[in-house]
């Protein structure tokens, strides 16, 4: 696996913990988490495009 993928996969943990918190614990997932899970997919995005 390359370093780029390894970062994406690793990154996609913050988006799922996010999602894991709003499902099991019932908490918000208001503008700002939903603006920050955004941004981190777009930069998985990058990363795996960036590689050829």
């Amino acid at each position: 696996m390359a370093d780029g993928q390894a970062d994406g996969l690793r990154e996609t943990s913050i988006v799922i913990a996010a999602l894991i918190g709003t499902l099991v614990f019932r908490e918000r997932f208001g503008h700002l988490r939903l603006a920050a899970s955004a941004t981190v997919l777009a930069g998985i995005a990058v990363l795996e495009l960036a590689h050829p």
